[in-house]
């Protein structure tokens, strides 16, 4: 099938189809998806700009609490099964969420 017989063609734009489609049938998803990285840019923006929170979050003590953080979670340091890891807890869990 030509491009002259489908739908939105992009003959006169000479852009790709699905550009040109996506765009003008979809505009609160590209208004949402650009306004989620605006978003997200301010965030980054606004801690790193900040003068007294930068450097506290890029600190090496930071960066270690974090990665305790992480290890807890896995369940280092603990004699117990993680609850994420645990088959009894999942279906526990998954028994409430269907009640």
């Amino acid at each position: 099938m030509s491009a002259q017989h489908l739908p939105d063609s992009p003959v006169s734009t000479g852009k790709p189809a699905g550009m040109v489609a996506f765009g003008r049938r979809h505009p609160f998803a590209v208004f949402s998806v650009a306004l989620m990285a605006m978003l997200i840019a301010g965030a980054w923006i606004s801690v790193i700009g900040d003068a007294s929170g930068a450097p506290g979050f890029f600190s090496g003590e930071t960066w270690s609490r974090g990665r305790e953080f992480i290890a807890e979670l896995a369940g280092a340091g603990s004699s117990r099964t993680p609850a994420f890891a645990d088959g009894d807890s999942w279906k526990r869990v998954l028994g409430l969420a269907r009640e």
